[in-house]
């Protein structure tokens, strides 16, 4: 039976011997079994001098002092000391450090979180509109932008047109670099000696040079095939996790093959040999993967999160925002919750994650949380105003009522032009602090289109201040070639990508004068001048489709305005000053003036 056994065992080892070139088992990871220890640290230095070679070579390339302070800090402030014990990789590690300008490259990084703070914040909020949320923005926009550290290697020139500060190396740091890499090669040979395994897995300073040009490539499919024949030409890359990061990343930018992008996001945290403390690109990779996790797979969900978790920084607020909205997802709101007020006790995007905490709080029918969140939203000053309209309209506090009621009536509304009539609006500038498109109509009755404008969140950063109101912006309409008159009623809509807000209006009394006669001849006379001729009075409002709110200050005395009159077979309207009790009667319209479809006082409050 003994005899039996051992030729059992023999021809298994002998098959696994020749059965393991085939299957495409490198040496090194064929050896590295758990319990032969020797052979898992030879595997780790390995992978180890492949990760400094890669750093050299990427500051060595770009020549950017950025880089190699990221390198320095991934290398020395991540590396487990009780894993990487060998004197001579300290020593390179040590060298590495005495080329990094620590106060410069500390100034340079903050200057780098801060554009990318306000770049990622500017393509969640371009990417938000009526039919895709914030949240969807963020799941989408994580992914593109990824760490402050991988946009700029993306994207540096951008970043280094307003930066200021010492980017470039100096050609001393250059030489210097270039002779510790030149000491790479003696160490590598010491370490052979030293070690038995793993030396299949140490890419050569060619190789790692043709890596580092490769993912500088611009075009993302480019890098793609690219990455692939690099992986063909030498298949010890695939014992190199960054390999599997900048592949999986390249399918992702360039809309390639989903599944070989989450294939090789996964290699990178199977190929990993847990060096550092905390990887970045292990956080990131884990980032990227959470975010093509469909929602229904929630093992891989919780497994993805764990790696990122694991991986950042206090300071990466991307990731803990994105995890918010995944653990909302899946039902664990006291994390999301935790999450999202370490970004704001940490200062990072407070108006923006408060809002997010809002509307975790509202879909999870924690009224009473909502409620307390969007009282702290109206006192904090740090949060945006359209962040909180989002929410307001869905709590039903006296403060919040009171606080929408004096947001509204900023607004003003008023008809200007001649023998062409344009709709002026002027809403206050706090409502459109975002880079993002706004549509504005006004109609006078539903079976009229009224007026239309479209604003391109370019016509919304140029936009005049009002005349009203120097802290208003003013929106014009274009003209209409049917002359309306003045309306006696408006129902003003402004549609938000966060909000609408839906209005009525009432034609204050215009008084005759000959002020009124020279202000509409000075419309004729001159096309591009616009006269107002009619001013508004705010009726009633409401916010997102909830409640109809009647606007109940006091009536202004009313100022002479210039109103154009159309003749003896169109006059102005008459419309008495009435008081603003809610048993008002709407006034009666001149026959000429389109009847309006009057408000049920039972919609106001």
């Amino acid at each position: 039976m003994r005899k039996r056994l051992s030729h059992f065992l023999a021809m298994t080892v002998i098959a696994t011997s020749i059965l393991a070139p085939i299957s495409g088992i490198s040496e090194a990871q064929g050896i590295a079994l758990p319990w032969k220890k020797e052979h898992v640290d030879a595997l780790r230095v390995f992978q180890f001098l492949n990760y400094i070679d890669f750093g050299l070579a990427e500051a060595i390339e770009t020549g950017d002092a950025l880089v190699l302070a990221r390198q320095y800090d991934t290398l020395a402030g991540n590396l487990d000391i009780a894993i990487i014990r060998d004197e001579q990789v300290i020593s390179v590690i040590e060298a590495l450090g005495k080329q990094v300008d620590r106060t410069e490259t500390d100034r340079l990084t903050q200057q780098v979180e801060q554009i990318f703070s306000s770049r990622f914040y500017d393509g969640i909020y371009r990417s938000t509109s009526t039919a895709i949320t914030t949240e969807d923005a963020i799941l989408k926009q994580a992914t593109a932008f990824g760490a402050p550290w991988y946009d700029y290697r993306r994207h540096r020139d951008q970043y280094t047109e307003v930066m200021r500060g010492k980017i470039s190396l100096t050609d001393g740091q250059i030489r210097q670099l270039t002779e510790i890499r030149k000491d790479m090669l003696r160490i590598s040979w010491e370490l052979f000696g030293k070690y038995d395994v793993g030396k299949d897995e140490r890419l050569s300073e060619g190789e790692m040079d043709r890596f580092v040009s490769v993912i500088d490539q611009e075009d993302p499919e480019l890098r793609i095939r690219q990455l692939k024949r690099l992986q063909k030409d030498q298949p010890a890359f695939e014992s190199f996790p960054p390999f599997w990061f900048y592949s999986g990343m390249a399918e992702i930018e360039g809309n390639g093959d989903r599944g070989y992008a989450i294939m090789c996001l996964d290699r990178y945290a199977s190929s990993y040999r847990e060096i550092f403390k905390k990887d970045p690109l292990l956080a990131m990779a884990s980032m990227a993967r959470l975010a093509m996790t469909p929602k229904d797979n929630r093992v891989q969900r919780l497994r993805s999160l764990d790696h990122m978790r694991a991986n950042c920084q206090s300071s990466d607020w991307q990731y803990y925002l994105l995890a918010s909205i995944v653990q909302a997802e899946m039902g664990m709101i006291p994390q999301a919750k935790e999450d999202l007020q370490r970004n704001i006790d940490n200062g990072y995007q407070v108006s923006l994650c408060s809002r997010i905490m809002g509307s975790i709080l509202l879909s999870a029918r924690d009224i009473r949380g909502f409620r307390q969140t969007i009282s702290s939203l109206i006192s904090d000053e740090r949060v945006k105003t359209g962040d909180i309209l989002s929410l307001a309209s869905r709590c039903e506090t006296d403060d919040c009522e009171t606080w929408l009621k004096d947001q509204v009536s900023r607004i003003s509304l008023s008809v200007a032009g001649s023998d062409e009539k344009c709709v002026r609006m002027e809403i206050p500038v706090d409502w459109i602090d975002y880079p993002c498109s706004m549509d504005l109509s006004v109609t006078w009755s539903d079976d009229v289109s009224g007026w239309e404008s479209n604003l391109t969140s370019t016509a919304i950063a140029v936009l005049p201040k009002g005349k009203d109101d120097d802290m208003n912006r003013l929106i014009e309409t274009p003209t209409l070639q049917e002359d309306p008159g003045l309306p006696v009623k408006l129902t003003a809509t402004l549609v938000h990508p966060l909000f609408s807000v839906e209005t009525g209006w009432t034609l204050l009394h215009p008084e005759e004068g000959l002020t009124r006669d020279l202000f509409i001849g000075l419309g004729k006379a001159f096309p591009f001048y616009r006269p107002v001729l009619g001013k508004y009075r705010l009726e009633w409002f409401s916010v997102s489709g909830g409640k109809i709110h009647r606007d109940e200050r006091p009536q202004e005395t009313e100022a002479p305005v210039a109103v154009e009159e159309k003749g003896k077979e169109s006059p102005v309207p008459q419309v008495e000053e009435r008081p603003t009790s809610d048993d008002v009667k709407t006034p009666p319209e001149s026959e000429d003036v389109p009847a309006q479809k009057p408000i049920s006082e039972d919609q106001i409050t």
